[in-house]
């Protein structure tokens, strides 16, 4: 335990420094390159990046959420609101079934 705390420390300490002086280095100059992966799922990492930052992958979509989802719908709901969407929790019963059909 006590090493743990130890390397926090000195791990705190030192990134503390390097904010203070502002001596970080800029992420940009290590992006990841993987060209097996790129090749093996038929993409570019720096265009993915690229993407990512130009806009979120769920912006302008609205994600209904029902009774029957497994995972913690506050997991889900973080999840959906990073990527830019709306989350909707939906129970069904005839009458809210008759509601989304009239207004969609």
């Amino acid at each position: 335990m006590s090493f743990f705390f130890l390397l926090f420390s000195l791990f705190f300490f030192f990134f503390s420094f390097f904010l203070k002086k502002n001596l970080l280095l800029d992420e940009e100059n290590f992006i990841l390159d993987d060209e097996v992966g790129e090749k093996s799922h038929g993409m570019k990492l720096k265009e993915s990046m690229k993407k990512a930052s130009e806009k979120k992958l769920l912006e302008g979509y609205s994600i209904f959420v029902t009774e029957n989802v497994k995972h913690a719908r506050e997991t889900i709901q973080e999840i959906v609101v990073c990527a830019g969407g709306k989350v909707f929790f939906f129970f069904f019963s005839e009458f809210s079934l008759i509601l989304l059909i009239l207004l969609f």
